[in-house]
């Protein structure tokens, strides 16, 4: 199984007082997006967009603007060239089969 750190996103999405967060995953994730939209809405009450276009690493972030408030991309770490936007959680998602 992975390790979501679904507990850090709900806290983040608390603190940043987000009501609709755009979630983002790599193709293999994807089986589980509405797991996870499911829980952090239950958790926090935000809406979630389940993005459905393919991902190919950090650098290919959606363009959450304008339709949701923030974005949480799943699988990879940020690239320190991008920039830092506040509104961008970036979760590194790791396996924690042995």
């Amino acid at each position: 199984m992975f390790d979501f750190q679904l507990d850090n996103i709900v806290a983040w999405i608390r603190d940043g007082g987000y009501t609709s967060v755009a979630l983002q995953l790599p193709e293999g994730l994807k089986i589980r997006a509405t797991e996870i939209s499911d829980y952090l809405t239950e958790k926090t009450g935000v809406e979630t967009l389940i993005v459905g276009l393919p991902c190919y690493g950090a650098c290919d972030l959606y363009d959450y603007k304008g339709k949701t408030d923030a974005l949480v991309h799943f699988g990879h770490s940020p690239i320190p060239s991008q920039g830092d936007d506040p509104n961008v959680l970036y979760i590194e998602s790791r396996s924690d089969a042995d």
